[in-house]
């Protein structure tokens, strides 16, 4: 449709705007339109260590073991069913923080590409911030990219602030 207004393919009377602002301002609906879907995933402002500790029901420091796909599935209220894929990463906990009791963790997390999914990666260790969520009667333990979730290089000053956290709760 826009390529026909811009194109002048349609007949209107003069309003004394000329083609060439008609066609900035089919233009410019067009950008906007097109950016409007573009924003995804969006964060806003950052936690602080102890904040984001006492919002997140599990917090361990572990190193990633496997990264696989998990189909989720949810039946609309008019009978149809969406269905998409998410990453189900496998953990081995190393120091337990907070609720996160058992040897390995799965947790699930976007794809990436707009859907706040953290880019996980095999053998590299992360702390892991995040909340149960259910999804279709399933509890899935989730993070994403507005958490405090990171890699753990060699600064473990945060590890550090967590470990006496951990031990306050």
């Amino acid at each position: 449709i826009l390529v026909l207004l811009a194109s002048g393919a349609h007949t209107a009377p003069y309003t004394g705007v000329t083609s060439n602002m008609r066609n900035s301002i089919y233009i410019i609906i067009a950008l906007l339109l097109t950016t409007l879907n573009s924003f995804g995933c969006s964060c806003f402002g950052t936690e602080t260590v102890k904040q984001a500790f006492r919002a997140s029901d599990v917090v361990i420091y572990g190193e990633v073991i496997s990264i696989g796909k998990h189909n989720l599935s949810k039946e609309l209220h008019y009978g149809d069913t969406i269905e998409w894929f998410t990453n189900e990463v496998t953990i081995k906990v190393t120091t337990n923080l907070k609720n996160g009791s058992a040897e390995f963790v799965t947790v699930y997390t976007g794809m990436g590409d707009g859907d706040c999914g953290f880019n996980f990666q095999i053998g590299k260790s992360y702390l892991l911030y995040a909340n149960n969520e259910t999804q279709d009667g399933e509890e899935l333990l989730r993070t994403n990219i507005c958490t405090r979730t990171a890699e753990v290089t060699s600064d473990l000053d945060e590890l550090t602030t967590l470990k006496k956290l951990a031990k306050l709760e």
